[in-house]
């Protein structure tokens, strides 16, 4: 099981929020941004919440 909070993959934080001598968004270049990898499941037709493992 993979437990996530519900804004991941929401949005992008910027690495200065991490780090003390990281950049902000407009330094990233885009290439690092774009063409990823990315997994998509389909979780439209679920009803209810899972029950949990633990």
């Amino acid at each position: 099981m993979i437990e996530l909070c519900g804004n991941t993959g929401t949005y992008l934080d910027s690495p200065f929020h991490r780090y003390p001598d990281g950049t902000g968004l407009a330094g990233l270049p885009l290439e690092r941004l774009a063409e990823l990898d990315a997994v998509v499941i389909d979780v439209s037709g679920q009803t209810g919440r899972p029950a949990s493992t633990r």
